[in-house]
């Protein structure tokens, strides 16, 4: 076990750890307060059937001072802890000067039992024995002395200026204690006045997302500003939460950047103003969701919102039908965008600009910010226009990328005489056609999407089936493709009628002089042929989406532009398939 005097300055418990009251048959709940080595205060919860000793004081100090202060999560450190030692124990951050009635409660139940164990299942008064409610009323009264004099022979130990200066922010809490315990007189004070003027501050100050923040803090810069360039909105926002307090917001007080997203959408005159307004924010934001039951981010919600604050925070009973239509259309043009960010963007891993480039994510939530709700519903609305063009256009090419279809060399139908010579240009062709001529052609699906065959059905200009042609092309060194007649079969694989013959030799001359349709074939087998079929149907789906995107965006947020920020130098041209 490490040595106390090296690895803590101090510890307590409640109750009492040194009352040689020993060992029941259930586990009770101790308080234990510890002062580190380097400073930091902690207080947990611990469940056991002993009270805990200095040993174990000792691990959790020694633990909390081995993690940097601003990694040194409670929940972290508790779960660690209670691995490494078999022990349930939950690190709190409360206000150690405050009364805790429920801790002392707690104590209760087995203190009586110890009381009862002593005396033979009662406590002796005199002549007679103490009802219980008595002795209840005066083992309460023995803890809450006990807790009283245990805690302030504790306080007393500490730091007198970091406690004064603790208590101005939000209570003497382990939170705040330890952020100003383990730094020089400047520093301290200027976390003192920053946690004071900003108590939300105090849930994620020392989360890594706030690393810039905690240096400007240290290093005296004006808060207002940074705070205001971190979370990317104007000063005035930062300035509305000056004083704020934790228990004004409720379950919204450690979230500071959902927080300020919520306020961005809100006009500057409905924001809250006082505590008593900015419990009716938070109580408006929690009502939201629990009644939405989809989390107060969603547009739904924030034009929920704003429309609450508009009216003084007074929440209607339901959600107007006209924000559920817009909010729905404005989350699906946001997911449409994500995706598309994903699909266009090179993968940041091969990335070659010395710049770091932004994930879609990060694009997509600066794009949200910056471009506001209002801003929103229109672009929600011209984006479903350009769309439902894009997917009409892009129909017959998206066919060919998901591998519905395929091209041929030439689309239309050939005609030599009396002969036409149509090709076959889907797997429902194919199946047709072995169907009616009664050989095995409906298999020939794969080397059609792979551009390795070409299927002709050959007939009499009146309808008629005569036979079924295999083309292939082979091309030369030079790039010179020429068709070659692979094989040529008549009804049940028969031998094709030789009028037929002279139609194809025609047809496969005819075709390999026109290098025109040969190579723009080839450019389709050479570049979609060879894609995974599952990329072909992700290019097929986002296509639509990307084109209407270009056509709907514009300005300071335009598609290029948001393709630049994550990388890309000019937007996707992705190979075109023939018709």
């Amino acid at each position: 076990m490490p040595d106390g005097a090296t690895t803590l300055r101090q510890w307590v418990c409640f109750p009492n750890a040194t009352d040689g009251r020993g060992q029941v048959a259930s586990s009770q709940t101790y308080r234990l307060v510890v002062e580190t080595a380097k400073g930091r205060l902690v207080i947990a919860t611990v469940a056991l059937r002993t009270a805990p000793d200095i040993a174990l004081a000792a691990n959790l100090a020694r633990l909390v001072d081995e993690r940097p202060f601003e990694l040194a999560s409670r929940e972290r450190i508790s779960g660690e802890f209670g691995a490494r030692h078999g022990i349930s124990l939950e690190l709190i951050d409360i206000d150690l000067d405050r009364d805790d009635p429920l801790m002392v409660t707690a104590a209760i139940p087995r203190a009586i039992a110890l009381a009862a164990r002593e005396s033979g299942a009662a406590v002796p008064a005199g002549t007679g024995r103490i009802p219980l409610s008595e002795l209840r009323a005066s083992i309460t009264g023995r803890l809450t002395d006990e807790w009283i004099t245990t805690r302030g022979e504790f306080i007393e130990r500490l730091d007198r200026d970091v406690v004064a200066q603790a208590r101005t922010i939000d209570g003497l809490r382990p939170s705040s204690y330890s952020y100003l315990s383990t730094v020089s007189a400047v520093h301290r004070r200027n976390r003192a006045q920053a946690m004071a003027a900003f108590p939300l501050l105090q849930p994620v100050l020392m989360t890594h997302p706030f690393d810039t923040v905690r240096h400007a803090i240290d290093q005296g810069q004006p808060l207002i500003d940074v705070l205001a360039a971190h979370h990317n909105v104007p000063k005035a926002m930062i300035r509305a939460l000056r004083g704020v307090k934790a228990e004004d917001l409720g379950r919204q007080a450690g979230q500071l950047g959902m927080l300020v997203r919520l306020l961005r959408e809100i006009p500057a005159d409905w924001w809250p103003h006082d505590a008593m307004t900015w419990r009716q924010f938070a109580s408006a934001v929690s009502a939201i969701a629990q009644l939405s039951r989809h989390p107060i981010t969603t547009a739904t919600n924030q034009l929920w919102l704003r429309r609450c604050a508009q009216n003084g925070y007074q929440l209607p009973a339901t959600t107007p039908e006209d924000l559920v239509r817009l909010g729905q259309d404005i989350d699906e043009f946001m997911d449409a965008l994500r995706r598309a960010l994903y699909w266009a963007l090179p993968d940041p891993r091969n990335a070659s600009s010395p710049q770091p480039a932004m994930r879609p994510i990060e694009i997509a939530s600066q794009f949200r910010a910056g471009v506001g709700l209002d801003r929103l519903s229109s672009l929600v609305r011209r984006f479903g226009d350009a769309y439902r063009r894009a997917v009409a256009e892009f129909a017959k090419e998206a066919e060919l990328w998901r591998g519905l279809r395929w091209p041929s060399i030439g689309d239309e139908p050939h005609i030599y005489g009396a002969i036409e010579i149509i090709p076959l240009l889907s797997p429902g062709a194919l199946q047709e056609e072995g169907s009616l001529m009664g050989n095995c052609v409906a298999s020939y699906v794969e080397k059609c999407v792979k551009g390795k065959s070409q299927i002709w059905s050959v007939r009499h200009v009146d309808g008629v089936r005569l036979s079924t042609l295999e083309t292939h092309i082979q091309t030369s060194r030079e790039g010179h493709g020429t068709l070659h007649a692979v094989q040529h079969k008549g009804f049940s694989n028969r031998a094709a009628p030789g009028f037929a013959w002279t139609a194809v030799h025609a047809h496969v001359e005819r075709l390999s002089n026109s290098q025109a349709q040969v190579r723009e074939y080839l450019d389709w087998k050479q570049t979609i042929s060879r894609k995974p079929l599952e990329a072909r149907q992700q290019h097929a789906l986002m296509l639509p989406i990307v084109t209407a995107m270009e056509k709907t965006l514009s300005g300071q947020w335009s598609w290029q532009r948001l393709l630049e920020m994550g990388g890309a130098a000019a937007p996707p041209t992705p190979a075109g398939a023939p018709n």
